[in-house]
C-alpha cells in the first residue's frame, strides 16, 4: 500500500523570517531555529514533518517564495 508524505524545502537565502508560514500552519509543522542568522533573525525550520498534510499553505503564503512543498510516495 502506497502512502504520500510531504517534503518541505526552505531556501534560507531567500527567507526573511517573517513568520507567516509558522502562523498559517495549523499543524505546527514549522518553527524557529535556536540560532540567529546573519540577517539577524531566527530562521524558519521544519520541526514536525510527520504532521504535515501537504496542504501547501506555507508555500502559497510565503511572500519570498522561499518554501517548496513536495508530496512524495513512500
Amino acid at each position: 500500500m502506497r502512502s504520500l508524505v510531504a517534503h518541505i524545502e526552505i531556501n534560507q537565502a531567500w527567507c526573511k523570517g517573517c513568520q507567516i508560514c509558522v502562523e498559517i500552519c495549523s499543524r505546527g509543522v514549522l518553527g524557529y531555529a535556536t540560532d540567529v542568522s546573519d540577517k539577524g533573525f531566527r530562521p524558519i525550520i521544519v520541526e514536525k514533518i510527520e504532521d504535515c498534510t501537504g496542504c501547501i499553505m506555507c508555500e502559497l503564503m510565503c511572500p519570498d517564495l522561499a518554501i517548496t512543498v513536495e508530496k512524495v510516495e513512500k
